[in-house]
């Protein structure tokens, strides 16, 4: 929680006091509860894609490590393909009705 209210009052110093009609306790304590509703929805965000890239790469008995969870949460992650050299689900459902190259249509 003191991170949140030292980033909170870095924030109001330098920005959220110009914003705000008065710029009074009044006000500050508004925008403080719109900040920290901000920083819990952001945070949520971050948890809910490492989590969801980490049970990806679970099925293919990798763990994230730190580098890729901070890649996740800048939006820098690219996701391994588990398949490779394996046929796709298109491949897989199509069968042996699908046509072929070279085949007789």
């Amino acid at each position: 929680m003191n991170d949140l209210l030292e980033g909170f009052e870095a924030w109001w110093e330098a920005h959220g006091q110009y914003c705000r009609a008065g710029g009074g306790e009044y006000e500050k304590t508004f925008a403080f509860r719109a900040w920290e509703a901000a920083t819990a929805a952001e945070c949520e965000r971050i948890c809910t894609a490492i989590k969801a890239e980490d049970d990806h790469c679970a099925d293919g008995d990798y763990m994230l490590d730190s580098d890729d969870c901070i890649a996740v949460a800048q939006g820098k992650w690219e996701r391994p393909d588990w398949n490779c050299g394996t046929p796709s689900n298109a491949q897989v459902q199509a069968g042996p009705t699908a046509a072929r190259p070279g085949a007789a249509q």
